[in-house]
């Protein structure tokens, strides 16, 4: 773990970015086992500093990358993510398959693949966030990897040769003024800014996460790892409270509940111990006014708490440019 590769941004409308990460290695003695928030957290930090953005908008690592990375619309409308479903064997690509999200744990030299998209803006039909990075000085991605003792149980079996990520910049030619998009044309005001948060859980029961309440807040995501594995069965109650208020009747809503709700959103469950209040399903209509708000608080209730246990917090905020 170094100080992380920095590049720029090309000067351009930058709607979103794409890294592929190529990590090659050896495993020897025994099949590796990941730690919690991995391999996607083999990039401990993606970092895009934008001059006259209050808050940087991407700040966030890999693993948080890779979840909103499934549940936003980045490349076409009402399709979320950039996963396949499962295709008939006429239809079947092995080139991807063997491409996408590829990390071996057996024994003997290895070559991984992951992928993070890296947006910019709301979606692919709402260009709102998209970066004028030619109106602007220097904007650049900083990418650091993670140590190997953070991404392995046992290091001493992990031998990298080396680590290699290609970045992809994907521009937008701005429509006409007035074109049909939301907004009538390229909105240059706003940024869309994404951070995170770990938290330790050190007893059970009732875990209580402050959440920042600035800016218009697009979506809060945890993750919830519990003995160094991300954890839904040791959830036993969930809730949002936003000053007096409540999102559900308290207690609050069970972590089944949780579960089948985000399965109807995204038409597939979401990875163990995921827990995501997403405020835009329905676009802006229905997203977190943090105006008249002073606290906002995420509550997780869990049953366990072996360690390593940690509530990794993640938040999307939509946030003006000055």
């Amino acid at each position: 773990k170094g100080g992380g590769d920095v590049r720029p941004l090309a000067r351009r409308f930058a709607e979103t970015k794409k890294a592929d990460g190529t990590p090659a290695y050896t495993v020897a003695t025994a099949p590796i086992v990941f730690n919690a928030f991995q391999p996607y957290n083999s990039a401990a930090k993606f970092l895009v500093t934008v001059p006259r953005s209050p808050l940087p908008p991407i700040n966030l690592g890999g693993w948080a990358a890779h979840i909103w990375n499934l549940r936003n619309e980045d490349f076409a409308p009402h399709v979320r993510g950039f996963r396949f479903p499962a295709q008939g064997a006429l239809d079947a690509n092995a080139y991807h398959a063997a491409r996408v999200d590829q990390f071996p744990t057996a024994l003997g030299a290895q070559t991984a693949s992951l992928e993070w998209v890296i947006p910019f803006a709301l979606s692919n039909d709402d260009i709102r966030g998209i970066l004028a990075t030619g109106n602007m000085s220097q904007v650049t991605l900083k990418i650091t990897p993670a140590a190997i003792a953070d991404l392995v149980t046992t290091p001493a079996n992990f031998t990298l040769s080396a680590f290699t990520c290609e970045v992809t910049q994907l521009c937008l030619t701005p429509p006409p003024v007035g074109a049909n998009i939301i907004g009538g044309g390229v909105d240059l005001s706003q940024a869309v800014a994404y951070d995170e948060e770990p938290q330790n859980i050190a007893v059970v029961g009732l875990q209580r996460v402050a959440i920042d309440p600035t800016y218009m807040i697009l979506g809060v995501l945890h993750g919830v790892a519990i003995a160094g594995a991300l954890d839904s069965a040791d959830i036993s109650l969930l809730n949002m409270r936003l000053n007096s208020s409540f999102a559900a009747e308290p207690p609050g809503i069970s972590m089944g509940v949780m579960d089948s709700i985000i399965a109807g959103q995204y038409d597939v469950p979401m990875p163990q111990g995921v827990v995501i209040y997403d405020q835009d399903i329905l676009g802006m209509a229905d997203c977190i006014n943090t105006a008249d708000l002073t606290e906002i608080e995420s509550q997780i209730t869990v049953g366990a708490a072996g360690a390593p246990a940690t509530i990794l917090t993640s938040t999307r905020r939509l946030v003006p440019l000055v």
